[in-house]
């Protein structure tokens, strides 16, 4: 089958190599589909988020998942009431797709969005995914910050909103409970101020806040794209590299042999992971 010789094919081996060894043993590592059969490996900037869609009206996915690609963002530092806040500038818009990151949304708003996602008028019809703003307390801010270095979005407080405030995502696929936002921002420039604030930061706690957000910023994110004839293949494919990554990031952190050009001294049922294996720890 198509997922035998996959799983079978040095090719991925090779790929989840690379990406340990660029990446770490916690690198944040994603699988995506790729527009042929082939499979690649691309490292993009982004955030994983501890939230994810407000209401199951937004999955949009047989996975169970809530995804959009090339969209608008909208970052609200408030609850949004009514659809009326802000349906000025979305019809305003060019674009169709949304992504709104808020403090909360009242039903009467999630249902407005849901109305414009399902209505049969084409003008008004919109794609748009709701999404509470992670964290609590003082790290809401925070998190809202590095969404708007990444996305460009200006953080909306009170008044009118305009086009001008919405910021640009590349993808964004979200599960009940976390999801993952790709874009490409200012984010150089985000972390050289984070940088420049740890530097005179006194509080210990504000300073491993500091770092950890310049580490999740700047580790990047791999996507590991897999291609095949079928879904079903595909779906497998993945399960399967999916389980010989996490064994490679279980031998690296554990199995290694000491000395240099040595393999890890480890073999599995798994022919692909002791493809992975095999290969010098130079290479890795």
């Amino acid at each position: 089958s198509v997922a035998y010789a996959s799983y079978n094919n040095p090719e991925i081996a090779k790929l989840i190599a690379n990406i340990v060894h660029e990446l770490g043993q916690d690198g944040r590592v994603h699988f995506g589909n790729s527009l042929d059969n082939g499979h690649s490996v691309e490292k993009m900037e982004g955030l994983e988020l501890e939230k994810g869609y407000s209401h199951r009206v937004f999955v949009n996915q047989p996975t169970g998942t809530a995804s959009l690609t090339d969209f608008s963002e909208l970052l609200v530092q408030s609850k949004l009431e009514k659809l009326s806040d802000i349906e000025k500038a979305i019809d305003q818009s060019k674009q169709k797709r949304f992504l709104i990151i808020a403090d909360s949304f009242s039903d009467e708003f999630t249902q407005e969005i849901y109305e414009r996602i399902k209505t049969n008028h084409e003008p008004a019809r919109i794609s748009a995914i709701l999404v509470e703003t992670p964290g609590f307390g003082d790290r809401k801010p925070e998190i809202l910050e590095d969404i708007s270095a990444l996305t460009g979005a200006r953080i909306i407080e009170f008044g009118e909103v305009s086009p001008k405030d919405f910021g640009k995502g590349i993808s964004f696929s979200a599960t009940e409970s976390k999801s993952l936002l790709i874009a490409k921002g200012n984010v150089a420039g985000h972390v050289k101020k984070l940088k420049e604030r740890l530097e005179t930061e006194e509080s210990e706690g504000n300073k491993d806040r500091l770092r950890k957000r310049i580490a999740q910023l700047t580790g990047g994110i791999a996507i590991l794209k897999i291609g095949a004839p079928t879904e079903i293949g595909r779906r497998k494919i993945i399960e399967k590299a999916q389980d010989a990554l996490n064994a490679t990031k279980l031998a690296l952190g554990r199995e290694i042999v000491q000395g240099a050009g040595l393999a890890f001294q480890v073999k599995t049922s798994s022919k692909l992971l002791n493809e992975i294996l095999d290969i010098p720890r130079e290479v890795l």
